[in-house]
């Protein structure tokens, strides 16, 4: 798996929006024995509630953005001004 970093918006049934700054995020998609699985949106979100567990929850998409631009100016401005893949939109048509 790759350690690349960024801001992902979660988007899922029921017009919720949740925002993780994080690596490796294609880790939502991991099904059996550690393989990608890109169709299955139970597996996604399974994991998805893993990774975005704790977050704020956002009604819309433009909170849930400005939270997003909110996060990667703060990662700019650390001591470490890195995100590889800014910041991304990930929708999982299930209820978190």
């Amino acid at each position: 798996m790759l350690a690349d970093n960024g801001i992902y918006i979660l988007q899922t049934d029921g017009q919720e929006f949740r925002v993780v700054h994080t690596q490796g995020i294609e880790n939502y998609m991991l099904g059996e024995k550690g393989k990608i699985n890109w169709i299955d949106p139970d597996i996604h979100i399974r994991n998805a509630r893993r990774i975005w567990k704790g977050c704020i929850v956002f009604k819309s998409r433009e909170d849930a953005l400005a939270e997003a631009e909110r996060m990667y100016q703060e990662v700019m401005e650390s001591a470490v001004p890195v995100v590889v893949d800014g910041i991304a939109f990930i929708t999982i048509e299930r209820r978190f």
